[in-house]
């Protein structure tokens, strides 16, 4: 991969994280319990520093399912008791056997839980000040009814508590970002180790609020790069399935050519923007004044010849020119046209504001 972009920031599918997570318990001997800690820790330190150092006597609630998500945490509670904090849990009775079971076993030796839908779990959460979300986590993929879908709705009742989540909001599916019936709305994310598609796209993103990736020590060994596997234990992942990364402030700026002190508007490319029809003259305005504000050079919008005087006036700096029969609207004849005008400039925007003419 090309170093500009290692800048970038994989994103991590279900099947992908959970193939992580078994090369480091399986194949790297490290202990799950060792990673729920990490995750735990990541998040109490990240509340300690963000809200409780200023809010010391903040009440906070945390709200664990029965999975690992749960686990994560009964474990950030137990840290958050240990600190001296407010620290109340909602449960949803006996968690899966496993770390997670061993940390509400953990967590019974710090404190005591309540368990929804009892009418104290629900008082609980509609009086806290922090709310964290560790009922569901990644890889769900069914509605959420019942019992559940009432914690979340009490959850997300509490307008006025920072609401954060552990790893994803629960109800948001991992790969999908879609809404399995109801999602906790939180302020905030603590995502592990990389960030996860559903937290980053519509309508997850709504869902998640701000974003937090924090290091847990899980190797960050993508599927395709780990060892073949014998027929017995082929891995279910599709190594072939595209990626998806997310943008960085520091990917994108090193796309952005330096201007030097000498440069002038010619240093910076020479757009040409084929925009607009009878109506819709804004397009041609709005596209080339935004390429301007993006840093090009200069701009020569081709546009309709009624637009051609109007131009100027929205956009002061854009050079405009016409096909001589283009009045309304662009057809097929001025293809010639624009091409010419085209092979002199350094790039093309086409299409803003063109319109749905027939002949167009």
């Amino acid at each position: 991969m090309d170093a500009s972009y290692q800048k970038l920031i994989r994103l991590a599918d279900t099947l992908s994280m959970r193939e992580m997570d078994r090369h480091a318990l399986e194949d790297l001997g490290i202990q799950g319990l060792v990673l729920m800690e990490n995750a735990a820790r990541s998040v109490a330190d990240w509340l300690t520093e963000n809200k409780l150092k200023n809010d010391p006597d903040a009440r906070i609630v945390v709200c664990c399912g029965k999975g690992n998500n749960g686990g994560d945490g009964f474990a950030i509670a137990r840290l958050l008791a240990n600190r001296g904090y407010d620290i109340h849990v909602v449960d949803a009775g006996e968690a899966k056997k496993g770390d997670a079971r061993k940390n509400q076993l953990l967590w019974e030796q710090f404190g005591e839980s309540a368990s929804f839908p009892d009418a104290n779990a629900s008082r609980l959460i509609e009086e806290a000040d922090v709310l964290i979300d560790a009922i569901f986590g990644i890889g769900i993929e069914q509605p959420i009814e019942g019992a559940y879908r009432e914690w979340i709705e009490i959850f997300n009742s509490n307008k006025t508590a920072l609401r954060v989540a552990v790893d994803i909001p629960s109800g948001v599916s991992t790969d999908e970002s879609q809404i399995l019936g109801i999602a906790a709305r939180c302020q905030h994310t603590i995502t592990f180790q990389t960030g996860k598609p559903g937290c980053y796209q519509h309508p997850g993103v709504l869902y998640s609020g701000k974003v937090h990736i924090v290091d847990i020590s899980i190797p960050e060994i993508w599927p395709e790069k780990l060892p073949a596997k014998d027929s017995a234990s082929e891995s279910s992942i599709n190594i072939s399935t595209p990626c998806t990364y997310l943008l960085t402030a520091e990917f994108v700026s090193e796309l952005i050519p330096e201007r030097l002190p000498d440069a002038h508007k010619g240093s910076s490319g020479h757009l040409l923007t084929v925009c607009g029809s009878s109506g819709m003259g804004g397009a041609a305005s709005l596209s080339s004044t935004a390429a301007l504000k993006s840093g090009v050079g200069l701009v020569s919008a081709c546009v309709p010849g009624d637009l051609r005087d109007h131009l100027p006036g929205q956009a002061a700096e854009v050079m405009t020119v016409s096909p001589h029969n283009a009045s309304e609207y662009f057809s097929e004849e001025h293809a010639d046209f624009v091409e010419q005008l085209a092979s002199v400039r350094n790039a093309v925007v086409l299409g803003c504001g063109l319109g749905v003419h027939s002949k167009t």
